[in-house]
């Protein structure tokens, strides 16, 4: 039996490029960990600007994500989000939903 080379291409899941910021103008060094970088903790480095507003861009998969900010060595939630979870340690983690 001859198979068709025409099979379905499997579609991927549409990604969206989501901005996270922290007013954290006093931080020296910020870094943006979460599950979409397996918890990372040099991966993505957030860049601070004029405002003293710390802000990076990643691609998301549709889904719930937990993510934290490590500002100059210490974990923290984002401010700004009063979505959370918690986590394995008896904090809370950050949830953002991308649609």
């Amino acid at each position: 039996m001859v198979k068709s080379k025409s099979e379905a291409k499997k579609k991927k899941p549409a990604v969206a490029k989501t901005e996270f910021a922290l007013d954290m103008a006093d931080a020296t060094a910020v870094y943006l960990v979460g599950d979409f970088n397996q918890w990372g903790t040099a991966e993505v480095k957030m860049k601070k600007d004029k405002q003293g507003i710390w802000r990076a861009k990643v691609q998301l998969e549709p889904g719930i994500h937990q993510y934290k900010f490590l500002v100059d060595g210490r974990w923290i939630e984002d401010p700004s989000n009063p979505e959370t979870t918690g986590d394995p340690f008896g904090g809370r983690n950050s949830v953002i939903t991308v649609g």
